[in-house]
């Protein structure tokens, strides 16, 4: 994916990089963070409080936010209905694995006590596919931000750089 090259003077870009975080802060209600905090999982501002955010800080900067698709990078807030159905029974297959495990480590451990070792330090196999980590959309962060109010239309900071100008 190419990058957009944004001409903009210095003293703009300082001028954002100290304004946007800073109404972050205050919005969100934290000490002052580094270009890479992540506003939900650093903050956890998630959910119905994070398009609020979005709103207010597309009317303050003039930052156009309705052509960026968001999937993926706003988590709902509350209890996800799909965790609260499994997480009874997983947490009772852990359990039972990880007693069983154990057991047989004990049993076996007389025998031979390096497998009684390996099979301690094993974790209990997951049933289903672990996710891509390269799925996932990287979470939405403070020079996302920065790079939006300089652009004027929200984008991600990997998909610009800046060109200092005069």
């Amino acid at each position: 994916m190419e990058r957009q090259e944004i001409p903009i003077r210095f003293a703009d870009l300082r001028r954002l990089a100290g304004t946007v975080p800073a109404h972050i802060v205050e919005r969100v209600g934290e000490q002052l963070p580094a270009f890479d905090t992540r506003i939900e999982d650093d903050w956890g501002c998630t959910g119905d409080d994070l398009v609020e955010l979005l709103e207010e800080f597309s009317k303050i900067f003039r930052v156009d936010v309705e052509n960026f698709d968001f999937t993926g990078l706003i988590r709902p807030e509350g209890l996800d209905p799909v965790v609260a159905i499994w997480f009874f029974p997983l947490v009772a297959y852990f359990l039972v694995g990880w007693l069983l495990k154990t057991l047989v480590g004990l049993l076996s451990w007389p025998f031979d006590s390096q497998v009684a070792n390996r099979l301690w330090q094993r974790p209990v196999p997951a049933f289903w596919r672990p996710a891509d980590a390269t799925a996932q959309p990287k979470p939405l962060n403070i020079g996302d931000f920065v790079a939006s109010a300089a652009v004027g239309q929200f984008v991600r900071r990997e998909q610009v750089y800046f060109r200092l100008v005069r």
